[in-house]
């Protein structure tokens, strides 16, 4: 079980601001899609209805990130530079590396409190 440690204090700091640096409302669908798919989500819990061209192409490539990274494609990351800076695109790639990450530590935890 994690603790508060100062490694988990630097990585909560490290995710902070990497949530920070990403355009928008993209963090928290970024971490809402990511939560649903890896199956962290609480119940009812859904991305809005009002998503915009530039947020759908960022949710259709945290889908392909999840299911295969490899499996992104040119023309997925050709759709994201139509809509955002190269600097943005790195926060949006960065942190969604980052809940990803994340999102499955706290799979294994949660699996490992019910164990013990």
């Amino acid at each position: 079980m994690l603790t508060n440690t100062p490694l988990l204090e630097q990585a909560d700091e490290l995710r902070r601001d990497a949530a920070g640096r990403t355009p928008g409302r993209l963090a928290e669908l970024i971490d809402t899609r990511v939560a649903q798919l890896v199956g962290t989500a609480a119940a009812g819990v859904r991305l809005p209805d009002d998503v915009s061209p530039a947020e759908q192409c960022v949710i259709d490539i945290v889908e392909q990130f999840l299911v295969d990274v490899h499996g992104i494609t040119d023309r997925q990351f050709a759709r994201l530079s139509d809509h955002y800076a190269h600097d943005e695109q790195v926060a949006i790639m960065f942190h969604l590396a980052l809940a990803d990450g994340f999102a499955k530590l706290d799979l294994v935890q949660r699996a490992d409190e019910t164990t013990t």
